[in-house]
């Protein structure tokens, strides 16, 4: 975080520059090393980090934390409002809805739930992909495409097993081990990073499960796309507090330790590095 403050009675004007804070205000104390008058730390201003504001801009952002970002069928969500301005909403109608709890989030029930949604921002570009979630199984996908066996347009990203990730499109494939890094029954930042001819990984926690160097370019979802219920490989029962997608040149390795901070502060989850 960069602000500007007056400094000494010259009133000289300087960034002042702080790591990532949790949300809530802080005080800002400077001290100046090569002027004897400010050696001891003086207070100079407030600060205060938003809880619901990301630290870049985001493609996809859906965030369970304020109910009003939801359009409810009793406990049934028909739509997960996207906050990132784009209107990449989250949708469902009839029985596959997921419900909404203010404690659990956005809650799929592993036997019939999901969201449609348009992913195909995704194509032909570098992504990276923060899920904040508590899984009770892992044989499936949170997010990809609708319909597999066609290729770069077959996205489906999620886990193979409870030991294993998964980063695929049809053919493109890469499955990371799970690491301690990853809490089994708690709720956890599960980050996923592509980039098309440089290679995948992915974080639990911020640390580092795995990385490879093939990595194709992703096309538009075929069937287009999906929340859970991905390629037919099945339904993930979880817990979902918030997703965050960023693209492009945004997709950087600064960035994706920015946004993991933001949601370990948020969520009240420990970092693992």
């Amino acid at each position: 975080i960069c602000f500007p403050v007056t400094i000494g009675a010259r009133g000289y004007q300087r960034s002042v520059m702080t790591p990532m804070l949790s949300t809530g205000t802080h005080n800002i104390y400077v001290q100046a090393v090569n002027d004897p008058g400010y050696s001891i730390p003086r207070f100079v201003s407030t600060f205060t980090v938003p809880l619901n504001q990301l630290p870049v801009s985001a493609d996809l952002w859906l965030d369970s934390s304020d109910a009003s970002n939801f359009i409810v069928s009793g406990t049934d969500i028909t739509q997960w409002t996207d906050k990132s301005g784009f209107g990449r909403h989250a949708t469902m109608t009839g029985g596959a809805c997921p419900t909404y709890s203010a404690t659990r989030g956005v809650v799929f029930d592993g036997s019939q739930d999901y969201f449609n949604i348009n992913l195909n921002f995704l194509a032909g570009t570098s992504h990276i992909a923060f899920i904040v979630a508590r899984n009770y199984t892992f044989s499936g996908n949170f997010y990809g495409a609708a319909t597999g066996g066609n290729g770069s347009n077959s996205l489906h990203v999620g886990f193979m097993n409870a030991s294993s990730y998964r980063v695929n499109y049809w053919a493109n494939d890469f499955g990371s081990t799970v690491t301690s890094n990853y809490r089994q029954n708690q709720y956890n930042v599960i980050t996923y990073q592509w980039r098309p001819t440089v290679g995948k990984a992915v974080y639990a926690n911020g640390g580092l499960e795995g990385s490879n160097t093939d990595a194709g370019a992703i096309g538009t979802m075929s069937g287009g796309g999906r929340i859970m219920n991905v390629v037919d490989q099945g339904f993930l029962e979880a817990e979902v507090k918030e997703i965050v997608m960023i693209t492009g040149a945004t997709a950087t390795d600064a960035n994706r330790i920015a946004v993991q901070n933001y949601l370990f502060n948020k969520w009240g989850i420990t970092s693992a590095v």
